[in-house]
């Protein structure tokens, strides 16, 4: 499993030292419907530090999750050509307005018929071994989050 370097282990925010309480009720909604809402789980200055490192990288890494959208459909469709080069075409889509170009030609309206965009693994570390976005990192390995 994968750890924090030693040195930054100790958490920034002393929330995520903590074990959270989530009622018996939600815990059943959750197991239930598979999702649940917890207002007010994590402070405001948590979720402006978590929005303050995940725009810029959400910038940096659209065209990535542009064309994971791509791909995903391609994989989907119908035509047996495209799921064999769902991973070709889609390498070859070298900007955001392709990707929408490419989806429009599918019949799909980019702005409405994909409901979110995906970014993968913003809770790594770079090569350098330095956390991308560290807030993310500190709290998907938190015990708050376990």
């Amino acid at each position: 499993s994968y750890q924090l370097p030693l040195e930054s282990r100790k958490s920034s925010f002393a929330i995520f030292e903590a074990q959270p309480t989530i009622s018996l009720e939600t815990q059943l909604k959750y197991t239930q419907k598979g999702h649940a809402a917890l207002r007010s789980f994590l402070p405001n200055d948590v979720i402006q530090q978590l929005r303050f490192e995940l725009i810029p990288h959400a910038a940096k890494h659209a065209l990535a999750a542009w064309r994971q959208k791509v791909e995903v459909q391609l994989a989907d469709s119908s035509e047996p050509y495209h799921r064999q080069n769902a991973w070709s075409i889609t390498n070859n889509l070298d900007s955001i307005e392709k990707c929408h170009d490419f989806l429009e030609s599918l019949g799909m309206d980019p702005t409405t018929d994909l409901p979110f965009l995906q970014y993968f693994n913003t809770w790594r570390t770079s090569s350098s071994n330095v956390p991308v976005c560290p807030t993310v990192t500190e709290s998907c390995l938190s015990q708050y989050l376990a």
